[in-house]
């Protein structure tokens, strides 16, 4: 059949709509699974509330095995905070699971493994929504990356979910604003011995002293641990 020049409309848009289906790529099933929030910032000190998520129009599942990795030096995992999260406690009721803190030497990371499955006969979940939840308490000041790690995985009746895509959180933990007490220094009297003790507070002990700028009268020191000492050679 010869169509008719211009198409109409509505044959003009299906036809748009046929080229746009042939061309489109194909996604595969899967689970997409996100550390949330996928960046935050938290003060030295904070415990705050991590959560694994899952997307929606993700495939099926009723387990999964996640391995959180973090730097222990920047965040420590909060004992006993560990939960399983909506999307998880709406499907079942009914679940075994094995949690675990990995500790490795002092200078790695460590690593939460979780291995959680639906007891309930003929049940799977899927997203979107959390399905778990860890608390952290912040640390040392700097930025952090908390990643899910090899070992992470989804299965369906005994099958592997594929492909699982991961998506890391960053956390950062600003400087915090440290107070020197005290404000100001008695005076020095030259060729008397001289001693004064500096203090801090508003951060995480222990402080170490130095000088920013400038330099000390002559003949007195500052230590690390915030002592200035020695005997002035003129009055200051």
């Amino acid at each position: 059949m010869r169509l008719p020049t211009p198409l109409p409309h509505a044959i003009r848009a299906a036809t748009c709509a046929l080229a746009l289906a042939a061309a489109g790529p194909a996604f595969a099933a899967g689970v997409h699974v996100s550390l949330t929030p996928q960046s935050t910032t938290v003060a030295s000190g904070t415990t705050f509330t991590v959560k694994a998520r899952v997307l929606p129009a993700d495939a099926a599942f009723n387990a999964f095995d996640l391995l959180v990795r973090f730097d222990p030096t920047r965040l420590q995992y909060v004992a006993s905070t560990n939960a399983a999260d909506s999307v998880v406690t709406s499907a079942c009721g009914n679940r075994f699971q094995i949690f675990k803190l990995l500790n490795a030497q002092p200078a790695d990371p460590d690593t939460l493994s979780l291995n959680l499955s639906l007891l309930c006969a003929n049940v799977s979940m899927t997203g979107p929504g959390a399905i778990y939840r860890w608390q952290f308490k912040a640390l040392a000041p700097g930025t952090t990356t908390l990643s899910l790690v090899g070992g992470t995985a989804f299965y369906d009746a005994g099958q592997v979910v594929t492909p699982v895509e991961t998506h890391d959180m960053t956390v950062t933990i600003p400087c915090p604003a440290i107070a020197i007490a005290p404000a100001s220094l008695p005076d020095g009297v030259e060729g008397a011995a001289y001693t004064q003790s500096l203090t801090g507070s508003g951060g995480v002990a222990p402080y170490t002293f130095t000088l920013a700028s400038g330099a000390l009268p002559a003949g007195l020191a500052l230590s690390p641990a915030g002592a200035i000492t020695g005997t002035p050679t003129e009055n200051v």
